[in-house]
């Protein structure tokens, strides 16, 4: 049975899946170059069936969230009129929202007319259901449509791509039209309910709120104050945060004070001004992204904790909008008894096509086993000749060489900075090799100058991508987040080895996100890393997503070739072809190679 999983709401996209095995999966941001962009458009929905080799008459069955009607409205309204309630109308205000990838900020009477129009629950109701549904009712006559809860577009995708038989699912978000965080536990006799937290008791808005105060797109850089943590002082300003998140029991609970100053703040934003809570003004950014981490990660650790005692289950998988807080992520894994953690790579509401599809699955008899992704590659991958016309096109020299990987790890070695585009686009927030720009992880300075040259503002070091065989050397404690550890979802202790060799790649706090390469899961990229190995005695390189700033990461190779040029990098390894920057000389010169002592 080929159902298609259709996730119409805030990072948008689709999934094929035949049997339960998952074909193609694209996210819209990807098709219309708009970060994070809502609702799924025809050309997302024909891109991933023709990536699955499938047509409209293969899809049996569409899977999306949704509630028709009266409910339709009661269900995405509620959520607006009971913060209403929770903030006894101060949330009025302001209004803050992100569509189309653009962030656009109201006050004044124009942000309460769109409050209360919200909360009646029928501009939602019209754009994540109705509008996809006809959409998708005109391309696919005969298929039937199948309506689930956004949770289960967490939890199940989580479980079945887990591998674990039993675990404790954890799905930790912004919202899913009713709960904030779900616990349950998980086995082959279904799942059994542990802990709810309902809206507006929000981890995620916890967290956006943070962002928002900071002076970030709460939508699209909530990872910065991840990295941005690590450089402050948590003791400084913890007292003023941590009235604003707490537990009780097994359960969340915020304060109304989130909600009331993000109102305040975009109205001020909305007149080109700006704002600040009083209790925040006297500390520095970098000391409340760090009060504002260590309570997120105490809050969540307590209740996971808990509930781990409580099931006594010992492995753990996640998934939602949170679980991309890889610093979260090694805290909940550090937890006193768990043996293994799983994050779902696309972990927020982009891998809800996958999850969605897989619940289709059950509803309709068809047996699913958690099993491991040997690779979340579904994205579109192009031929020769499209790659060979966008470089034409582009204007760029390029070559055929008889062994590319050898001499892109050689380029590596000498200082370059290689984008590489190759095979089939990933799927989710991470890029792993194949949409990705490579580097020595022996330069300290390299995510000053990279990140200016990309116009990026990161505070996160760039990730290492390391040989799963030599991973041990690199990491401490890695025997339980292995897996999780393909897909870049995780940080680690480094190694001092790694602190000394790799200094690129280790954050302030002596952590580093990996990525570990395996050679069943990217057979290509194994063989630069392991390339460069031979001739450095170094097991990894640097691996950032290959995008300008504050776009999504390439797609197609006119994509590529774009990002390549203006982003001013050395070369291009794309496809079979390497494409030669400008200057290359120049950053030669002004990089250094890796120190090849080890």
């Amino acid at each position: 049975m080929n159902i298609l999983g259709v996730h119409a709401d805030h990072d948008g996209g689709v999934c094929f899946l035949d049997n339960g095995v998952i074909l193609s999966a694209l996210a819209e941001e990807r098709v219309n170059r708009k970060k994070g962009s809502s609702g799924v458009s025809a050309e997302t929905v024909i891109a991933c069936l023709r990536e699955a080799a499938a047509t409209a008459d293969d899809v049996d069955e569409i899977c999306m969230v949704g509630y028709p009607g009266l409910l339709g409205f009661f269900v995405y309204g509620a959520p607006y009129a009971k913060l209403i309630g929770f903030t006894r109308g101060r949330s009025l205000i302001g209004l803050e929202y992100f569509v189309g990838g653009e962030l656009t900020r109201q006050g004044g009477l124009a942000a309460v007319v769109s409050n209360l129009a919200l909360a009646t629950g029928l501009p939602k109701w019209f754009l994540n259901y109705l509008r996809p549904r006809f959409l998708l009712r005109r391309m696919f006559p005969k298929a039937k449509f199948r309506i689930l809860h956004h949770h289960d577009g967490h939890s199940q995708g989580a479980y079945f791509c887990s591998g674990f038989e039993r675990c404790l699912n954890v799905v930790v978000e912004g919202l899913d039209n009713k709960d904030c965080l779900v616990i349950e536990r998980y086995g082959p006799e279904g799942q059994t309910p542990i802990t709810a937290s309902p809206w507006p008791h929000s981890p995620g808005f916890f967290y956006i709120f943070a962002t928002q105060l900071l002076g970030f797109n709460p939508y699209t850089h909530s990872g910065k104050i991840t990295g941005l943590a690590a450089y402050g002082d948590p003791e400084a300003c913890l007292d003023k945060v941590e009235r604003l998140m707490w537990t009780e029991g097994l359960e969340l609970r915020v304060h109304p004070d989130i909600y009331t100053w993000r109102a305040r703040y975009a109205a001020a934003q909305a007149k080109g001004k700006t704002w600040t809570p009083e209790a925040f003004k006297p500390y520095q950014r970098e000391d409340i992204a760090a009060a504002f981490q260590r309570r997120f990660e105490d809050c969540l650790a307590e209740i996971v904790r808990c509930s781990l005692e409580l099931t006594g289950e010992r492995k753990l998988v996640l998934s939602g909008g949170c679980a991309a807080n890889v610093r979260l992520n090694q805290i909940l894994y550090e937890l006193p008894g768990v043996q293994e953690i799983f994050i779902m790579p696309p972990m927020g509401d982009v891998g809800q096509p996958i999850g969605l599809a897989m619940a289709g699955c059950l509803a309709n008899g068809i047996p699913l086993a958690p099993r491991r992704l040997e690779n979340v590659y579904f994205g579109p991958g192009y031929s020769e000749a499209e790659i060979e016309a966008a470089l034409v096109q582009g204007r760029l020299s390029y070559s055929r060489p008889d062994d590319l990987e050898a001499l892109v790890a050689q380029l590596i070695f000498h200082g370059n900075v290689v984008a590489r585009f190759n095979g089939r686009m990933e799927f989710g927030p991470r890029a792993l090799g194949n949409r990705s720009i490579l580097y020595h992880c022996s330069d300290p300075e390299v995510n000053l100058w990279l990140n200016q040259r990309l116009g990026r503002t990161e505070f996160m070091p760039f990730a290492p991508a390391v040989l799963a065989e030599e991973a041990a050397r690199c990491f401490e404690n890695l025997q339980g987040c292995a897996y999780a550890a393909q897909f870049m979802t995780i940080t680690c202790d480094a190694t001092p080895f790694m602190r000394d060799v790799c200094p690129a790649a280790v954050h302030i706090d002596g952590t580093a996100r990996p990525q570990l390469v395996t050679r069943l899961g990217n057979p290509s990229f194994y063989r630069i890393i392991a390339e460069y190995h031979r001739i450095s005695n170094i097991p990894c390189i640097i691996n950032t997503s290959f995008n300008m700033h504050d776009e999504p990461i390439v797609m197609t190779p006119s994509d590529a070739v774009r990002a390549f040029s203006l982003g001013r990098l050395d070369y291009l390894a794309i496809g079979p072809f390497l494409a030669r920057g400008a200057k290359p000389e120049v950053f030669l010169q002004t990089s250094r190679s890796p120190d090849s002592r080890y």
